[in-house]
């Protein structure tokens, strides 16, 4: 038997919101990946103090731990601003596409390019950034957790003081045990509430555009759905509203009396509102609906659909679609029973990112980026013979005491460790460099500058940097030196001491990789470990591979996923982060310096 329109549109916007939910994936990714670098710096930074070293509380150490507070509160507050003004961008974004997804669904369904993208950036802008969490927007409700993530840091780092504790012991506290894999630590509890509070703004988002779009085709439309998820962690609320229907202006219809709960039920929401679309008879057959085809027209019954969850719309899909959406060894498991659904789609699936998502759906990016092949990189120059050469010479792949030894090592061999030149004010106005367009510079939020700054925290570090040997640091986007157009933001790793700020402008023909480009090759290399090391495995159950060769080939394979590594091997004098505006220097020597 063939399906109702409104059974279509139901199937199509199941399948949209799984491209969501795995859109989803990747954004926690990157918020945890900030946080997490955030708790690293925080612990730094006490662990630099000597605070916390068993002797009794004195006056001079309660001074000395306010001193320190403040400056970790003003960190944590930098990071927390950041990451809520980047899901602000990001929402912006996600709004767009649900739209878009929307109208691809219902034309889909009607048979007839009858529907357009009707929603101005302005109504985009302000469903991103005015949606309501359980009364509050998205932004005040980061700002609550910043708050939250500092007084359990304040609390833990004062408790551990007064009972006269180590900084390894209140460090454990707020880490956690390797034992129980870090799920211990105090801080834990942020990461859990950052999650949700992604996966809610997404959903509360995505779904306010899609009713937004369906009053938009109010000729079309004559209400909305509710459609539950159906699985183990499905909510009683949510499993109750499954089939509610409400009209346009949230009136219950259908039969169902439940009122209207909102773009979401919960925190944690997973729910879908879905189109009901007119019966031909409701439509009067009248202007543009003309258009629609006479087979569409026999299954336009105005009926809702039946009940469809996720899992039971993926086993209708041919095995492209499943092994798009979960990963081939993933789909693998899932077929044969050995792993649930959820686990798959909600954890580690398949993750997209924006980019991806907006071209899925036929949104053009900002920038027409041709991709670099991870062929071309292991090709380009030998390269990746010259990095195992000089991982031999190098005890740590990781972080040394002179930063990461082996990019360091790659920059020597591509001549990226030359001095920067160093200028007058006249002069460096004078020369024009690279322009960063970033989502906030020192001349204000969206503005085009050449100029950006790094913070030193002391003064050393930057004559080290000006005039020494080139050292560099690690980073959430990959390791190498890090600068930001805004000064604002850049002077808090200098302790708000402007004598360590370095203001500088990269050369105007700078070779500058997209962040987008290189994380693909990252995971490409990841992806290759992974299969590699299941190889491996073979290998050595039948002999013809030892463990620690197996091992060898693993950890060569790993150090390649940094992207600085990659970039720089590649021959990119710099990475331009351009959804957060960080900029990572990998060839000093096409820096201008104000001097």
């Amino acid at each position: 038997m063939s399906k109702t329109v409104n059974e279509k549109v139901k199937d199509e916007i199941i399948g949209h919101s799984i491209d969501l939910n795995r859109l989803e994936t990747q954004m926690k990714r990157d918020v945890i990946k900030e946080l997490k670098s955030l708790e690293a710096d925080l612990i730094e930074q006490l662990q630099k103090s000597n605070i916390l070293n068993g002797k009794p509380m004195t006056r001079f150490k309660q001074k000395r731990l306010q001193v320190l507070l403040k400056q970790t509160k003003e960190t944590i507050q930098t990071v927390y601003k950041k990451a809520k003004d980047s899901l602000t961008d990001d929402l912006i974004k996600v709004a767009g596409i649900s739209e878009a997804q929307t109208i691809s669904a219902l034309n889909t369904s009607i048979n007839a390019e009858l529907l357009s993208t009707g929603l101005s950036k302005q109504a985009l802008k302000a469903i991103a950034s005015q949606s309501l969490i359980e009364g509050a927007p998205s932004k005040e409700w980061w700002s609550r957790r910043g708050t939250a993530f500092k007084d359990k840091f304040s609390d833990t780092v004062r408790k551990g003081m007064l009972a006269g504790d180590t900084t390894d012991s209140v460090v454990r506290s707020l880490r956690g045990t390797r034992a129980l894999r870090y799920k211990d630590g105090v801080l834990n509890g942020n990461y859990r509430s950052a999650e949700a509070l992604v996966r809610t703004s997404i959903q509360t988002v995505a779904n306010e555009a899609r009713i937004e779009t369906y009053r938009e085709n109010d000729d079309l439309i004559k209400g909305i759905e509710w459609s539950a998820t159906f699985d183990s962690r499905t909510s009683e609320i949510c499993a109750s509203l499954d089939g509610a229907q409400w009209d346009l202006d949230y009136n219950p219809i259908g039969g169902s009396g439940e009122p209207f709960p909102g773009f979401i039920a919960h925190w944690n929401c997973r729910s879908t509102t879905v189109a009901i679309v007119k019966s031909w008879k409701e439509l009067g057959a009248k202007g543009k609906f003309q258009e629609i085809p006479k087979s569409t027209k026999a299954s336009m019954d105005g009926q809702v659909s039946g009940k469809k969850n996720y899992e039971g719309w993926l086993k209708g899909k041919d095995k492209k679609t499943q092994e798009e959406v979960l990963g081939v060894g993933k789909r693998k498991l899932w077929k044969e029973g050995k792993l649930g659904f959820s686990d798959l789609v909600s954890g580690s699936g398949k993750p997209l990112t924006l980019e991806q998502l907006q071209s899925k759906v036929g949104i053009k990016t900002a920038k027409g980026r041709s991709p670099i092949t991870i062929e071309g990189f292991i090709a380009q120059n030998k390269s990746a013979k010259k990095l195992r050469d000089i991982e031999k010479g190098s005890a740590d792949l990781n972080m040394g005491s002179n930063g990461d030894e082996v990019l360091n090592k790659l920059q020597e061999s591509r001549g990226f460790t030359g001095l920067p030149k160093v200028v007058s004010e006249k002069e460096f106005n004078k020369t024009q460099g690279y322009i960063w367009e970033g989502v906030d510079t020192s001349q204000g939020k969206g503005k085009k500058s050449d100029i950006f700054y790094r913070g030193e925290s002391k003064l050393s570090h930057k004559e080290q940097f000006l005039t020494g040997e080139y050292r560099t640091g690690s980073g959430v986007f990959g390791n190498g030196t890090y600068g930001h157009p805004q000064y604002d933001y850049a002077i808090g790793y200098a302790n708000f001491e402007k004598a360590n700020m370095i203001t500088m402008k990269l050369a105007k023909d700078a070779k500058v990789a997209d962040t987008f480009d290189i994380l693909k090759e990252a995971r490409k290399i990841y992806k290759l470990q992974k299969e590699t090391a299941i190889v491996n495995e073979g290998l050595i159950a039948a002999g013809k591979m030892t463990v620690k060769e197996s091992e060898n080939i693993l950890k060569h394979l790993h150090s390649m996923q940094d992207p600085g590594r990659i970039a720089t091997m590649l021959g990119y004098d710099a990475i331009y982060v351009d959804t957060v505006g960080e900029i990572i220097v990998l060839n000093r020597s096409k820096l201008v310096v104000l001097k």
